[in-house]
Parts: structure tokens; sequence; C-alpha cells
């Protein structure tokens, strides 16, 4: 069976995609669970609101199948997404490793948000083909996360944390062309941008409409 979305409680009332059997719902007559298999055809990989180690692994694995596919033909990767829930950089850094390590181009396309580390994602996309729709949000900021537990656990996990933190500032400098103090600064107190000041800022090439991102 086909995988895709859906939606279970999380902790303060927020909630997490995950991956789900579909099979048995129908919805004016198209089976629900046909959706990713017909993106997959198209070669269209799409990033859902969060990012945790089960979305993770599923993006990795449909990457990495589409380059076992074609190696010569692009794919595009469409972004709605706020970041990884829990603060964890790895999820969405694994994914960015991916999409450097495959042969194919990778179109990125923001339709909605590209927060956190999926504004690294979008920045990730092969040059000149990083596009967002004129109403999207990117936004800069530093992971999140809550440290517990015992003294000496929290000050190894604060290591951690400030490891993966300098990683996302020196790739999305990388990306962009700016420097990483310059991001540092910007995530610090949450930088938002909409879809021309993500293009100016280089994020993104170009602010595409939907008439125009079908003729890519």
């Amino acid at each position: 069976m086909n995988p895709i979305w859906s939606n279970h409680g999380t902790e303060e009332g927020q909630t997490a995609p995950s991956i789900t059997n579909m099979a048995s719902y129908r919805r004016e007559s198209v089976r629900i669970n046909e959706v990713p298999s017909r993106l997959l055809r198209e070669r269209i990989v799409f990033v859902p609101p969060f990012i945790n180690d089960e979305i993770a692994n599923y993006l990795i694995g449909v990457l990495l199948y589409l380059e076992s596919d074609d190696a010569t033909k692009e794919i595009s990767l469409y972004i709605n997404c706020h970041g990884s829930l829990d603060g964890n950089l790895y999820y969405g850094l694994g994914i960015y490793d991916t999409m450097r390590y495959l042969k194919p181009e990778i179109t990125t396309v923001c339709l909605g948000a590209a927060q956190g580390v999926a504004a690294v994602l979008l920045a990730a996309g092969t040059k000149g083909k990083r596009f967002v729709l004129p109403h999207s949000l990117v936004v800069l900021h530093q992971p999140l996360s809550s440290i517990k537990g015992q003294a000496s656990d929290i000050e190894i996990r604060a290591r951690e944390l400030l490891r993966q933190r300098q990683s996302f500032y020196e790739i999305l400098a990388e990306h962009t062309g700016r420097s990483v103090d310059e991001i540092v600064l910007d995530a610090d107190r949450r930088r938002y941008m909409n879809a021309k000041q993500a293009v100016e800022y280089g994020i993104a090439d170009e602010v595409i409409s939907r008439e125009e991102l079908a003729e890519k």
C-alpha cells in the first residue's frame, strides 16, 4: 500500500504528520492513497508540515528511489513545512545531505511556508531552480529544543545542539552567499521573509506563479 500523511496529536495541541495506510478512504471517486503514487510518477516529492524521523526516512527513501529509477531526470521538491517539531535538526539535515548526494537536479518550490530547517531544503535546490510562490513565507529562526535530565546530560545535549546550529548557519551561508554572522543575527531575531525578500536574501531564485510553475 502507498503511504500518505495524516495527523496525530502531539504535545501542546500541535499536530505532526505520520505515515498511515489510507487504502479504505475515498473522496470524489479518487483513492486518497493514490495521490503519493501519482506525484511520484511526476517525480514530485512533497515535504509535509513537520519533519520527524519517520518522515525524514520516508523522504530520503523516495529521493533515493527516484534517482535509481532515472538519474538523468530532475526531481521536484515541494515544500510547505514548519521544520522539526522537537527542534532536532538531524531529521532535516539528513534530507539535505541526501539531496546533495543525488545526481539528478532538484527543483525546490515553496508553496506555503519554509521555516527553520525547511528553509535549508528550499535553499539547497539546484541553482536557478529554487522557486517561491507569490504568497510564500520563509522564516529563519534558531532551532528550538527543551533540554531535560541530569546536569551532565544537559551539558552534553547543549553542546550537540550548538553544533547542529552551527551546521545550520554554515549551510544557509553557503547557499545564500550571506556571511555566517549575518545568518546567526537574523536567526536569533527570527527573520520573516515574503517571497520577494526570500529571493533577495538568496534562499530562492525566483518568485513564480502557478501557471509559470506548470510550464517548467
